[in-house]
């Protein structure tokens, strides 16, 4: 993950990195609660209802490089 942060400004990029999996989850609860979607494989499915490896970490990194 640290290569993922080069340019710009590091407090910048982290404070969007986790602004992004904040929104991106509660976004998510909304529609799984909805029954939008539904994810049939989750890390600790007792506790979470989303995907929350996707959530925090995938998506944020994925919009990074993307705007990159």
């Amino acid at each position: 993950m640290p290569f993922a942060f080069k340019r710009g400004k590091l407090k910048d990029w982290l404070l969007v990195f986790f602004l992004k999996g904040f929104l991106s989850s509660l976004i998510n609860q909304i529609i799984v609660r909805k029954k939008h979607i539904s994810y049939p494989v989750r890390f600790m499915p007792k506790y979470f209802n989303v995907n929350i490896l996707f959530d925090y970490f995938l998506f944020p990194l994925l919009a990074y490089f993307i705007i990159a």
